[in-house]
């Protein structure tokens, strides 16, 4: 739970402060799956067998 995270935006190429997260694995999860709105989780690789649910604690 780090608050030390930062991660590259190949968007803005930027550098971009990351604020602590949980990452559980979680396979062929998709928004539809896990909900969708604010306070959802955010999924990387979602449908994919590697796919990844990232859980941002509320302060």
């Amino acid at each position: 739970m780090s608050e030390h995270n930062y991660v590259f935006d190949p968007d803005s190429k930027k550098i971009i402060h990351v604020p602590g997260h949980l990452m559980f694995y979680a396979p062929f999860a998709t928004a539809q799956t896990v909900g969708s709105g604010k306070g959802a989780p955010y999924i990387t690789g979602p449908g994919k067998p590697d796919a990844l649910m990232i859980v941002v604690p509320r302060q």
